[in-house]
Formats: C-alpha cells, structure tokens, sequence
C-alpha cells in the first residue's frame, strides 16, 4: 500500500468514525417511546393532549400514537405535565429500571467530574505546590441556558396547590411515576397563556315617596403570558334621584407586572390610574407609577399581595381651581380569604397615595364578602370608600358606595379559552 492509499484510508476511517459519532450523539439526543409490542421509536415528542402522543421524526415524519399503546418514555428537553386534576408541573420524562414512567428534574443532572468542568476551571498545582492563573472558563451553552430559563419562567404554572384542584380526584404530581392516563396535556415550554376575571353588575330602583335609581358596573380581566400579567380595571357608577343626575363617576386603572424570583412571589410593576368624580368638580385625576411588589400568599385560602413605588398624580377639576401636580408614593395592594369551607370569601383591594412634594392623600378601597351562587355566578356586599385630603370646593374630602352586585367569575388557559361561555 502506497503512502497516498494509506493517508487516505486514514481519511476515510476518520470520516467514518465522526460520522459515526455523530450520529450517536443525535440519537442520544433523540426523544425515545418504547411501544407495548416491544418496539423502540426515537424522535422529538411535540405534544400530548387528548390521550395522543406526537412524535416528530427524521425517518417517518409526524407520528400520532394512541397513549394505550405506550409503556415507556423518555425525553431529553423539560415539558410542562399538566394532569386532570389541574395540577402541573415543570420535568422531563424517564424510563425506570422497572421499564415504566418516571418524573425527572427539568435540568439534567451534571456528574460530579463534569460539574466541576462546567462551573469552574480547575486550578493546577505547581510543583511547589503555588497556584498557577486558573485556565479560562468553558464559554455557557445559550441553547441550554435558554431552556433552563424557560423552565424557570414556566414555575408560575407549576406552584398551583392540590386546594385549587378538584377534591374528588386527588392526584399526586410529586409522583416518581407517571401514568399517561391521569395526564391531560404534555407542553413544550412555551409562554405559558392563561387568564382570570371577573364582571360584576349592581343596580337597585325605588318608587314610591322617594324616586332612586343607582347603576352600579366594574370588571377586571388578567391575561398572563408566562411570568409577564397584565391587568385592566374598569368601573361605572351612576345614580338618580327624582330622574336628576346625583352621582357620576367612572374609574380605570391600567398595569403590568414581571414576576421574577425563584418562587415567583417578587414583582416589578408599572401603570396608570385614571378617575372621574363630576359631583366632586374632579374631571380627571391621572395617577402614573412604578413600584416593586411581593406576594406574601399565593394560593388559596389566604391571598394577598402588595406594590410600593414612587408615582406623579396629575388633578384637572372643572370650574376655576387650579390643576395639581405632584410627586408621590403608592402603596395598592389585593386581599383574598376564604371562609373555612363555606364557600364565602372576604376581599378587599384598594390603592393609596400620599405627596411628596405637596401636602396631599388619595385613598381608594373596594372591600367585601362574596358567595357563589351557581356554577360562576356568585353575589357579593361590597363597600367603596374613596378619600381626598384636598378636595374641590365645596366638594366633602370622602365618599361611600354601598352595593349588592351579582358577578361572573372566569378563568382558564390556552387550551380552554373562556370556558364555560
């Protein structure tokens, strides 16, 4: 064999053996089914939902395989499970020494040599036994970091408590095994979409020696994309006496929250209040802000959560007052509590603001007790106070709204938009 043969026979192993480990490395990457008749399929799982498993794969394209027919899994990227129950959770998925489902953390385990490699350079020893500059880092993996942040954004989903599941179907998500039966959607870690709200409608009419009328609207809706909430608050009051205009004021508060933490329980805000009082001469005030909030409670029966930050108020009233400007601090926070099993539930939300650089205190509080009555109908006795330290002439520094409403609750996520409409 001549040295040009034997180079390129050196080639041609060469090019074998890294094809060859390559190809090993992408199947050890390969998500991995194993059917009930024995059969191994690896691919890349995309979903689950509906009891059908999809798997992408070089070799047959999109498969969709019945969930009765699997007996094993395992995957290389973390999912959000989400069970029947309502439950979820942020894992990857094994196959056990039993051969059956296990639920693995959402970051692979690093072995202890490997670890030490990744976190930190290791540091050689002289032969005198001084220090040398250690050898620079290994640069991160942004594909992993990416994936790790992801999992870390979706822990929002996972922190619902077996209290807001339902009672009848208890199902443990802290499970070593899973059983693809009590599971209702395997996600890829996507922004996580879901949503709450609430509309609620108040109006009472005398007529007799007094002729009363009061009108009273509000509802809010929460939409959340992963950690990222935003919120919209609308109300409407009005109300009549003898057919003449008594009372007329409307309220909108705008705001946006950034969970972040490693529970989630700590927020950055921003947002803009607006309120109009026409018996108090207050055409607007507008109310700009920005604060940092935490969530002392974030499940039920107990939820409550409060923001403080700096914020500049801007007052127009009619007539000939002057407008007002100031710089301020706001404090609003929101109070949830269950009555032990009842079905009751005491609230309260408001928001507060006091000057800074004027003498000035704006307080608005919604507080009150809420029953369900049917499926998300629910009635509610609720009591609003507003308070203004330096009101319009003439015009009294408070206000109270006494109101029996009857509300809708709703509530869901990207699989179920709106449900129950």
């Amino acid at each position: 064999m001549t040295p040009r043969q034997t180079t390129a026979g050196y080639h041609m192993i060469l090019v074998l053996t890294l094809g060859l480990a390559l190809a090993t490395a992408g199947a050890a990457r390969a998500d991995t089914v194993k059917l009930e008749n024995g059969d191994i399929l690896t691919g890349t799982v995309t979903n689950f939902s509906s009891g059908t498993l999809t798997l992408s794969t070089k070799w047959g394209g999109t498969l969709s395989i019945n969930s009765s027919y699997i007996v094993a899994l395992s995957t290389e990227k973390p999912f959000v499970i989400r069970w029947k129950d309502g439950s979820e959770r942020v894992a990857r998925l094994g196959i056990s020494a039993s051969g059956e489902i296990e639920i693995l953390p959402p970051e692979p385990e690093v072995p202890p040599d490997d670890a030490a490699t990744i976190q930190t350079a290791k540091v050689p020893t002289s032969p005198a036994g001084k220090n040398e500059e250690p050898l620079p880092a290994e640069e991160k993996n942004p594909a992993l970091d990416w994936e790790i942040d992801q999992a870390k954004q979706a822990t929002l989903a996972a922190e619902k408590t077996t209290s807001e599941s339902d009672a009848s179907k208890p199902i443990d998500s802290s499970l070593h095994d899973l059983k693809l039966s009590d599971v209702k959607s395997i996600d890829p870690l996507t922004p996580y979409l879901r949503y709450k709200g609430d509309l609620n409608f108040g109006f009472s009419r005398v007529r007799g020696n007094s002729n009363t009328s009061d009108l009273n609207f509000d509802g809010q809706i929460e939409p959340s994309i992963g950690r990222n909430t935003f919120i919209l608050y609308g109300q409407v009051v009005r109300s009549f006496a003898d057919e003449a205009l008594t009372e007329s004021t409307w309220r909108l508060n705008l705001s946006y929250n950034r969970f972040f933490g490693a529970n989630d329980r700590w927020y950055a805000n921003i947002g803009n209040r607006y309120y109009s009082d026409e018996f108090a001469d207050l055409d607007l005030r507008v109310t700009a802000g920005a604060g940092i909030g935490y969530k002392f409670f974030t499940a039920k029966p107990t939820i409550f959560s409060a923001s403080i930050g700096p914020s500049y108020t801007n007052e127009r009233y009619s007539g000939d007052q002057a407008d007002v400007q100031y710089g301020g601090l706001s404090v609003d926070y929101n109070f949830e509590q269950d009555i032990w099993n009842t079905g009751l539930s005491l609230y309260s939300k408001g928001d507060f603001t006091t000057g800074l650089t004027r003498k000035e205190f704006v307080l608005n509080t919604t507080s009150g007790i809420k029953m369900p009555v049917i499926r998300q109908i629910t009635l509610s006795a609720e009591v609003q106070w507003t308070y203004n330290m330096e009101p319009a002439e003439d015009a009294t520094p408070s206000d109270e709204t006494y109101t029996l409403k009857l509300g809708y609750n709703f509530g869901g996520d990207q699989d179920d938009w709106f449900k129950g409409w």
